[in-house]
């Protein structure tokens, strides 16, 4: 699907939804993507209306609802699935226009360990309007990534007469979650042609971690600074990055790695050891550029509040377009002394170039203009701010080396596919040579002479291209594939707290088959459960 925003072709469309008119429950109006994004924009992030970025995380608990508000007031109560569903609509609507064509047949790919019920929510939401290809027949999303690359190796192994089974590690950082797959295929000539085995499996996760983290990391540290340029008193060493986190790299991977050696891996504990100073000035900072609205305790006043979530969501916007900037020029590699050349990057806004600051004395809101004009960042301020992040994401991924479903470690995967825009950072490359050897993180999989892949588009465009394909290779007669789910690994322990009796496990991941600990029969009262991490 093609859009055009400002009359430039992308094929990209930002998950974002504004509730135009919800006076009707039963007929509520939205604006998807950049309409809406442009809508947000001509109102000065301002705007009364319902906004949402991340529907993604619904899929867990898409029967809630949700509250929501246009911009006359009116107010409504719709699911979530509701939601979901008319920005599908939206995207299906665009499709089928573009091509001009009905789609009868739908295809989603998504992550292992959530796609049945992934697709079960899609087949009730379809019911009677769409068919929505099952498990069997959809391939998962992490495998549509190296779909391509595993058909055309084979080709070439075939024409060599060569058989072969190789496995894949795929490691995708997105925009709010991070999921590790394993792929296992196997292939052989047949007297129709070519049958292919793909055995996938979900090996590690993490569902709190994405590219949204790096961007608040960055809304943070623009926050700071711009608060330390007009209330220097305020804010430590003048919002500077490496006082503000004032421990060398090699600090900062032991801290974090120390943490991750303890009973339970806890990366807020570790990272509030890397950033306790950071943080604390970021606490500052609100009282100078208030950016908290949900369940605000000093700010209650709707206009109040109103201002508060413009100048959050203007500065979370500031913060992607810089992240973006990021990714495009940075080659700094775990270096913060200074001693290489630095790069500083532009920050420039025609259009809503302000926010609100509260009055030192009155505490009142003041519109502020120009509020970045004494404020830079630079790439190494960046890869400083973001690595402790990164690293202990890593630790939570691979420090357990204990074997996965196939027998095998991190480091006996043949080839290893990193995607997402968050792993084309060179920070987080170079952390990732601590658990797999540099010369297999080189991108394997690929025809010889090809150019990696950097754009964002590209990436996305894997994933598509591969779904395309797996689903037309399953209706030649010439190729037969066969797909095989391992079922997911137990990656959490689980555990009953106690107040009196202390806490007691109750699950543990590496036995699964046992129960640990329950309380008494006769026992009715209701225990809080708390979920840990494997290690």
């Amino acid at each position: 699907v093609t859009v055009t925003p400002n009359k430039t072709d992308v094929k990209l469309l930002p998950t974002v939804i504004y509730v135009e008119d919800c006076s009707d429950s039963s007929n509520i109006r939205y604006l998807f993507g950049y309409e809406a994004r442009r809508r947000i924009q001509e109102e000065h992030y301002e705007s009364k209306a319902s906004v949402f970025y991340e529907i993604k995380r619904w899929i867990s608990s898409a029967n809630e609802t949700e509250e929501i508000r246009d911009s006359k007031n009116n107010r409504a109560k719709p699911t979530r699935k509701s939601i979901i569903k008319a920005y599908l609509d939206y995207v299906i609507e665009c499709a089928e226009q573009y091509f001009e064509t009905r789609f009868d047949k739908l295809h989603f790919s998504a992550p292992v360990k959530l796609k049945e019920q992934f697709l079960s929510i899609l087949k009730e939401l379809y019911k009677g309007q769409k068919e929505i290809l099952s498990g069997m027949e959809s391939i998962d999303e992490g495998i549509a990534i190296v779909y391509n690359r595993i058909i055309t190796l084979i080709y070439n192994d075939i024409n060599n007469h060569k058989n072969q089974e190789k496995s894949i590690m795929i490691l995708d950082c997105g925009g709010g979650t991070t999921d590790l797959a394993s792929c296992d295929y196997s292939y052989k000539e047949t007297d129709t042609g070519v049958e292919l085995t793909l055995k996938t499996g979900f090996e590690n996760g993490n569902s709190n971690f994405g590219g949204n983290n790096i961007t608040y990391r960055i809304l943070q540290l623009l926050k700071i600074k711009i608060a330390a340029a007009y209330r220097p008193e305020l804010i430590d060493d003048g919002g500077e990055m490496i006082r503000l986190i004032d421990k060398s790299e090699n600090s900062i991977l032991g801290i974090v790695e120390q943490e991750a050696k303890g009973a339970v891996y806890n990366s807020d504990q570790a990272n509030h050891q890397v950033y306790e100073k950071f943080l604390d000035n970021y606490r500052r900072a609100e009282t100078v550029i208030p950016t908290i609205f949900a369940g605000n305790e000093r700010y209650r006043g709707f206009e109040e509040l109103k201002k508060i979530k413009r100048n959050f969501y203007y500065l979370w916007r500031k913060a992607e377009q810089i992240k973006i900037d990021f990714y495009k020029n940075e080659r700094v590699v775990m270096d913060f002394s200074g001693n290489r050349e630095d790069q500083n990057l532009i920050i420039t806004d025609a259009d809503n170039y302000y926010l609100y600051f509260a009055d030192e004395k009155t505490s009142k809101l003041q519109r502020v203009s120009d509020p970045l004009s004494k404020v830079s960042i630079t790439i190494k301020e960046i890869n400083r701010a973001i690595c402790g992040d990164v690293y202990a994401l890593l630790c939570g991924l691979f420090e357990d080396e204990t074997e996965n479903h196939a027998g095998r470690t991190v480091k006996d995967f043949d080839y290893y596919k990193l995607s997402g825009q968050s792993c084309k950072i060179t920070l987080f490359s170079e952390l990732l040579k601590e658990y797999i050897p540099g010369r297999k993180l080189r991108p394997a999989i690929r025809q010889n002479g090809e150019k990696e892949k950097r754009e964002s588009e590209e990436l996305k465009l894997d994933c598509i291209l591969g779904s395309i394909h797996y689903v037309r290779d399953q209706m030649r007669p010439e190729m037969k594939v066969i797909t095989e789910s391992q079922n997911p690994k137990f990656i959490y322990n689980v555990w009953i707290k106690g107040t009196h009796t202390g806490n007691r496990q109750l699950f543990d991941c590496q036995r699964p088959d046992k129960i640990l600990s329950v309380a008494s029969p006769g026992n009715t009262k209701e225990y809080p459960i708390i979920i840990a991490g494997k290690d």
